[in-house]
């Protein structure tokens, strides 16, 4: 199961971009274990900018005005997203009646 999980991780950290690209030179540079080690290192920082991130986004939802108006916030987009649905269910159902 661990190990499922550690391929699932390490596909994720082939997105291409600046980390991606940093870990392909080190590894090309420096070989497969410092790479690996690299790879470690960018993943537990990652684990600590989400848990900053969740405890942060904790402490500011623990205010009665700020999960009003993030109700209200979300009540507004799916209101919209509702509107947007039905619209376009009923476009296709006039345009399939012609």
């Amino acid at each position: 199961m661990i190990f499922k999980g550690l391929k699932l991780g390490m596909l994720l950290q082939l997105a291409i971009g600046p980390m991606c690209l940093m870990v392909f030179n080190t590894s090309a540079t420096y070989g497969l274990f410092i790479g690996l080690t690299l790879v470690l290192a960018i993943a537990i920082v990652d684990l600590i900018y989400i848990a900053l991130s969740g405890f942060g986004v904790a402490a500011i939802i623990n205010k009665n005005k700020v999960k009003f108006a993030i109700k209200l916030f979300g009540s507004i987009v799916l209101a919209i997203f509702g509107a947007n649905t039905s619209c376009i269910n009923n476009l296709v159902y006039i345009a399939l009646a012609l």
